[in-house]
């Protein structure tokens, strides 16, 4: 039936835009009739088709305009609302149709995503899936997973895709194997195709915030900030406690200029895992850079004690201090930064200015 339902969408696509070559002229431009009942049941259905077929935001965002030429979101949201409520009442459950609705949500699509999600939820719990047993993967499956997980650390990324390949041919059903194939796509800089990666292993488990949190880094890597920022919320909400998509979200949120959110969100890592210096990092470079000096000083001396030989860390230190105008400070910290890294320019720069206000200090005392 739901096969019947989804041929009868795509002759009814093909009829609505099979012979559209560009847009018409503004007098030329259609008159459509408002949609009907079972116009936006052909019309959602074959959205949730593309979704199923592994859309991403991406490409599901110009669809998703095309829909709302034709009916105003406000109109929409209130048709999901009206069909998803004659499905809770209805006494045949459907899940596949449940959790494309539910996978919509995850696409950053607007209200029309979270309602159809809203109601995912709904379905879903009035008729839970029953799981399948879980198979075990085989002793040759995991020798090439581990496999390829070794070639992967030692950056031999087309050897370890091969290796994924092998044991995806064994066991396709295993998102962790499409998670990291994923991973080695975008060392190799092929992001579309991780992203497929990544989209294949949340089609077997939509709440695997792994691959969700590396998808939000490949989209970071495409320069997609929104839809990588919706990508780690997404690990976050199905992992609160995941220390990656909190760094990697602060980072995000500092390149989009949300600088106070950043900030909440590099103390979320480092209340996670106090002892990585990544957060602390991010924290102080991101203080520095907004001009918050005293509070950017405490998080390098933070930085130092867990890395002192960090010439950068001492550097930036002695920028702020440069700017409090604290001269003898910054010259102090600019010289343990040349005594770790004696090329570093930036050091060499705060390190001549300070000595020249001190000695222009010098001059106004002694003449005074």
């Amino acid at each position: 039936m739901f096969r019947r339902i989804l041929q009868a969408v795509s002759r009814f696509f093909q009829g609505l835009f099979g012979k559209v070559l560009g847009k018409p002229s503004a007098d030329l431009e259609p008159n459509h009739p408002p949609l009907e009942e079972s116009d936006y049941e052909f019309l959602y259905l074959q959205l949730l088709e593309r979704v199923h077929q592994g859309w991403d935001a991406y490409r599901i965002k110009p669809y998703l305009e095309s829909l709302l030429e034709r009916s105003s979101e406000a109109q929409w949201v209130a048709w999901v609302q009206r069909f998803g409520d004659r499905l809770l009442a209805s006494s045949s459950p459907n899940p596949e149709l449940a959790s494309r609705m539910f996978k919509l949500g995850t696409l950053d699509t607007g209200e029309l995503g979270k309602v159809s999600q809203e109601y995912a939820n709904q379905l879903l719990s009035q008729n839970p899936v029953v799981p399948q047993e879980f198979i075990p993967p085989s002793e040759e499956v995991q020798t090439l997973f581990e496999q390829g997980n070794q070639q992967y650390s030692q950056g031999l990324y087309q050897a370890a895709i091969a290796s994924y390949d092998r044991a995806i041919a064994l066991r396709p059903d295993l998102g962790e194997i499409w998670t990291n194939r994923g991973l080695a796509l975008n060392q190799l800089q092929q992001y579309e195709e991780a992203l497929a990666n990544y989209d294949r292993a949340l089609a077997l488990k939509p709440d695997f915030y792994t691959a969700l949190s590396n998808r939000g880094m490949t989209l970071k890597n495409l320069g997609r900030y929104q839809e990588a920022l919706f990508s780690y919320d997404r690990a976050i909400t199905a992992y609160p406690d995941f220390f990656d998509p909190w760094l990697n979200r602060g980072n995000i949120l500092m390149a989009l200029k949300e600088y106070q959110e950043a900030i909440a969100s590099y103390d979320r890592a480092i209340a996670l895992q106090i002892d990585r210096i990544e957060p602390w990092l991010a924290k102080a470079n991101l203080l520095t850079y907004i001009r918050s000096y005293e509070a950017a000083i405490a998080m390098w001396d933070k930085v130092l004690s867990m890395q002192p030989d960090n010439a950068v860390a001492w550097t930036r230190r002695g920028g702020c201090l440069f700017y409090l105008e604290r001269y003898p400070e910054a010259v102090e910290s600019c010289d343990k930064a040349l005594n770790i890294e004696s090329s570093n320019e930036e050091a060499m720069s705060f390190r001549s200015k300070s000595l020249v206000k001190i000695s222009a200090r010098n001059a106004e005392e002694t003449s005074e």
